[in-house]
């Protein structure tokens, strides 16, 4: 009897990792198609400007693109205010070099979670 109560305790336990594994890769299943369609996955960008003067942003920019020619900048306009953001890391990690970079530039910098293009992660 103790015997078929242990088998019984085992085999539920297995059905329930089993469950959750199943759970599990359903999930990353349906984040993988998401990914695909909107060609972008979660990711970080290095935030050096926020504010509400088109110009002011768009100077920024330019600014940075002069200087930094290989990494990719964005204006991004989140009503009322413009951001500029600049880069495309899989991790935060991949970000922080980059960041300690540009802090002599651009103090304000900051690393922001963001979707970042696929075709473009290191």
């Amino acid at each position: 009897m103790i015997a078929a109560s242990c088998l019984l305790a085992i085999t539920a336990s297995a059905q329930s990792n089993f469950t959750e594994d199943e759970k599990l890769k359903k999930l990353v299943e349906q984040q993988v198609r998401k990914n695909k369609l909107t060609n972008s996955m979660p990711g970080y960008r290095i935030q050096i400007y926020f504010g509400s003067t088109r110009n002011k942003a768009l100077e920024i920019k330019t600014s940075f693109e002069q200087q930094f020619p290989d990494i990719n900048s964005y204006l991004i306009y989140d009503a009322p205010n413009f951001k500029v953001r600049v880069g495309d890391y899989q991790t935060r990690w991949l970000a922080l070099p980059v960041l300690e970079k540009l802090r002599n530039n651009f103090e304000i910098a900051f690393i922001v979670k963001d979707e970042i293009p696929l075709t473009k992660t290191p």
